[in-house]
C-alpha cells in the first residue's frame, strides 16, 4: 500500500523529463510508472498532476534560523526562527533546509547539537539538518568530540579561516586546529565547509 500515488505529472528524474505516476510509501519514492498503471486502490491519497511539473523538493544547505547577528551600531538583530522559515520554504518548493549547530563556549559537538535542537525539534514544518559551525578556539579534546558527532550522523563541520570583519572576532580557527579536524573528516568520511 502506498501513502500517495502522484498521477501523470510531468517528472522531472534526473535523466530527463517524462509523464508518468509517482508512487510514495512514507517519505520515499517506491516507483515511477507509466500514467495510470497503478491502480488507485494501492494508495491512501491521489493526486491528479496531470499538466503540472512535479519535482524533488529542493535542498537550501546554507540558512540561519533564529540567529542572532549583531548591526554595526551594536543592536543585536534575530533572524526569523524555523516556524516562519520553514513555513516559507515549504511554499516555494525547497523541503530541506540545513542551518548551523554553533559548537562553542566550552560545550561538546553533540551539546551544540541538543541546544540547537531546542530551536527545530516540533517547530520546523520541513525537514532540516545542521553543519556543526566550529566557532572558536576549539578544546583540546575537541577530535574525539568531531569523530563522535561525525559518527551521531552530523557529517559536515563549517569552519573560519577568517574573523570575517574587524569587529567579529572570534570566528578564525588557526591552521593546527584545521589540520587536525581535516584528519577526522578524513578519517569518518566527513565534509569541510570552509569560510575563506
Amino acid at each position: 500500500m502506498f501513502d500517495l500515488i502522484i498521477r501523470a505529472g510531468e517528472v522531472v528524474t534526473p535523466e530527463g523529463v517524462v509523464v508518468c505516476d509517482v508512487a510514495v510509501a512514507g517519505e520515499t519514492i517506491a516507483a515511477l510508472a507509466a500514467p495510470g498503471t497503478l491502480a488507485v486502490d494501492t494508495a491512501k491519497r491521489v493526486v491528479d498532476a496531470t499538466r503540472y511539473i512535479v519535482m524533488p523538493g529542493g535542498i537550501d544547505p546554507h540558512v540561519h534560523m533564529h540567529h542572532v547577528w549583531t548591526k554595526p551600531d551594536g543592536t543585536p538583530l534575530v533572524t526569523a526562527g524555523p516556524e516562519q522559515v520553514g513555513r516559507a520554504a515549504l511554499f516555494g518548493g525547497t523541503t530541506t533546509s540545513i542551518d548551523f549547530a554553533y559548537w562553542r563556549d566550552g560545550a561538546t559537538a553533540l551539546q551544540a547539537v541538543e541546544t540547537r535542537d531546542q530551536d527545530f525539534v516540533g517547530k520546523c514544518p520541513c525537514d532540516w539538518a545542521y553543519h556543526i559551525m566550529l566557532h572558536s578556539e576549539p578544546p583540546p579534546e575537541f577530535s574525539g568530540q568531531l569523530a563522535e558527532a561525525l559518527q551521531a550522523g552530523y557529517p559536515t563541520l563549517k569552519i573560519f579561516t577568517t574573523n570575517i570583519l574587524p569587529s567579529r572576532t572570534g570566528r578564525m580557527i588557526d591552521f593546527g586546529d584545521i589540520w587536525e579536524a581535516f584528519q577526522v573528516l578524513a578519517k569518518e568520511g566527513g565534509l569541510g565547509v570552509i569560510h575563506a
